[in-house]
């Protein structure tokens, strides 16, 4: 795991990124499509899961 991934230290971010990469594995597997390893997967898609992190969990104001 790469130091900006380690620096979200949370059991909730981990989580997230399990089901993701289970999510993955099941699209690709669809498409019959190599499957990666988890340490694979972490690497091609680090800032599109730290996006998607902060994208989910960000501040956002509830409408009136």
């Amino acid at each position: 795991m790469t130091r900006l991934l380690r620096e979200i230290d949370n059991d909730d971010f981990d989580g997230f990124v399990h089901r993701m990469y289970h999510d993955n594995c099941a699209e690709r597997e669809g498409m019959n499509m190599p499957l990666y390893t988890f340490d694979e997967y972490l690497t091609k898609n680090e800032t599109y899961l730290i996006e998607k992190w902060d994208d989910r969990h960000r501040y956002k104001p509830r409408s009136l």
